[in-house]
């Protein structure tokens, strides 16, 4: 799956801290394709040339407005509008916007914004995300991450990269908010099929060497998946 974008601002540090965010917020399995815009005229020629899924849009540029390139502008095209004056709301919102961001962009409104997107698109679940509270800080995991979940009781610990999360769920609570890839291997694990190396009668090991025990009815689930 591919996104194209288009980040539209006459700032530099404005373009490059939003390309950052997005490429650390857009899960692995999205191709995301990032063009740049400093000025209405190379927008202009961007929207020509290029049909583009989200336009991050500056709505100042150097005085001038960029309201009026957005004849230019698919209907298709999601409109995201990024400003520092808060007054340019009601303005974006009568020009269809999409969302609106105050810059300094902060990432968990980016990534509320994504949500919002991915749950609009014909294929969110390859966007997949879950929402988790962690030491009192809202954050967004993405699930191709997960490599597998650990229940403790009222608790639950996500292994996620490089991280153990550990969170107040129980482990069906979170299987809830998970796609098709999980699958219930114990009573006590959750994990990623596409992390999975391989599997017996009592023990799984995934990709990254790690070995969990496998109940009967596990071995069932993954044969079924």
């Amino acid at each position: 799956m591919k996104i194209n974008t288009l980040i539209a601002d006459d700032e530099y540090s404005g373009r490059c801290t939003l390309e950052l965010l997005l490429k650390a917020l857009i899960p692995d399995n999205i191709s995301l394709q990032i063009q740049l815009a400093a000025t209405l005229e190379e927008t202009s020629n961007l929207l020509n040339e290029h049909y583009f899924d989200i336009i991050f849009l500056d709505i100042n540029f150097k005085g001038v407005s960029s309201f009026p390139i957005l004849q230019f502008v698919p209907q298709e095209t999601k409109i995201i509008f990024v400003t520092a004056y808060s007054e340019h709301a009601i303005q974006a919102i009568r020009n269809n916007a999409f969302d609106y961001l105050l810059k300094p962009v902060k990432e968990q409104e980016l990534a509320d914004c994504l949500d919002r997107f991915y749950q609009m698109h014909p294929t969110s679940l390859a966007f997949k995300q879950i929402q988790i509270k962690d030491k009192g800080f809202t954050r967004w995991l993405k699930t191709s991450a997960i490599s597998h979940i650990r229940g403790q009781g009222p608790y639950s610990v996500i292994f996620y990269d490089n991280e153990q999360i550990t969170v107040a769920k129980t482990l069906k609570s979170l299987s809830l908010d998970l796609n098709e890839d999980f699958v219930r291997i114990h009573k006590s694990f959750l994990v990623n099929r596409k992390f999975v190396k391989a599997f017996q009668r009592d023990q799984l090991i995934l990709i990254n060497q790690i070995c969990l025990p496998i109940s009967r009815n596990g071995v069932k689930n993954l044969d079924a998946s």
